[in-house]
């Protein structure tokens, strides 16, 4: 498919402040429902939700109309995604992959951002459907929570979110 243009969102101060709070809130409220961290690094887990939120609030500048779900991120209480029916993977590795879980709907949207490592930015580099990225060249079984890793020249760029059907 060859690698698809990112879509680049610059974060602002405002931004990033409205961000670590949401992250900080959604941390707090995920540890009072008793969810796990995902982080190896425990010391990088409240880093992680920031990181996450940013990526998030990039897709949501991009479609305002959607709602961003800053609540929880707690599956069984929420039924859409991070930026409505769109989930976001956000990474901070230049050559980081879209991860999708076996657990991952199949019909939903996955969105990879990758976020610069002093947060100035967010490249949207593309998407792709739950089913294909469950593809075997895809399978990371070596990964502590074992997962699908698709490269980013293998998904469509955001833009063509924008032309999707609903």
């Amino acid at each position: 498919m060859g690698r698809p243009i990112p879509l680049r969102v610059v974060v602002t101060e405002e931004a990033l402040s409205v961000c670590r709070r949401k992250a900080r809130e959604r941390h707090e409220k995920n540890r009072r429902l008793g969810l796990k961290d995902w982080a190896t690094d425990p010391t990088r887990t409240m880093a992680i939700d920031v990181e996450g939120m940013v990526g998030e609030w990039a897709l949501s500048t991009v479609f305002p109309g959607e709602q961003w779900n800053t609540s929880t991120a707690n599956f069984s209480v929420r039924y859409d995604g991070d930026v409505g029916a769109f989930e976001i993977r956000t990474t901070t590795h230049p050559t980081g992959r879209l991860l999708v879980y076996e657990k991952d709907g199949d019909g939903k949207v996955f969105v990879l951002a990758r976020l610069n490592r002093r947060l100035a930015y967010v490249d949207l580099e593309g998407w792709c459907y739950g089913e294909e990225a469950k593809r075997p060249q895809y399978w990371a079984g070596w990964m502590k929570i074992p997962c699908y890793r698709v490269p980013a020249r293998d998904l469509r760029p955001v833009a063509t979110l924008l032309q999707r059907p609903s």
